[in-house]
């Protein structure tokens, strides 16, 4: 019982916060296909591959850009 008296309190609550840290990094790093490269607020890939619908590959050199805010 004394082991749990030792954990309980402030130590505890870093421990558990230590853990979802690490469990938000670990989701975060699987959640970015491979052929692509990802950060907190954009996604680029190189080689799009056919799962990847829901975000359009822009062309820089394209005469007539892609209005994708519908």
């Amino acid at each position: 019982m004394s082991s749990w008296i030792r954990w309980h309190g402030p130590a505890m609550a870093r421990l558990w916060g230590f853990c979802w840290l690490v469990v938000g990094f670990w989701r975060a790093a699987f959640a970015c296909p491979t052929s692509c490269k990802c950060s907190a607020s954009r996604i680029w890939c190189s080689d799009p591959s056919p799962g990847i619908v829901a975000f359009p590959r822009l062309e820089p050199n394209s005469v007539d850009p892609e209005n994708i805010t519908e």
